[in-house]
């Protein structure tokens, strides 16, 4: 099981939200499988401070933390997983 949900975003419309905390370097889940983007992959917003990068592996792309990651606390959102879409664009490049 994944520590995300797709939940209200701060930034735009709905995103990626950290269910549980996720520790740096840490896969968070897969944003295209296939050659098909993941829900993960659709609500993952741009940040130009981001806390997570898209990374090829195996023909598939993973979110993965540059940082420790806040979870929910007390019934509130955890942190919005956030990624640079320049760097996205890059790492979709890498699978062609």
């Amino acid at each position: 099981s994944y520590k995300v949900k797709i939940g209200a975003s701060s930034i735009e419309g709905r995103g990626l939200i950290a269910t549980a905390d996720i520790a740096e370097d840490e896969v968070i889940c897969p944003a295209r499988i296939g050659g098909m983007r993941t829900p993960a992959g659709r609500f993952t917003n741009h940040s130009a401070c981001p806390n997570a990068r898209m990374t090829a592996f195996n023909g598939d792309l993973f979110l993965v933390a540059l940082c420790q990651i806040d979870g929910c606390r007390g019934g509130t959102d955890g942190e919005e997983i956030t990624v640079d879409y320049r760097d996205s664009i890059k790492a979709n490049k890498e699978l062609t």
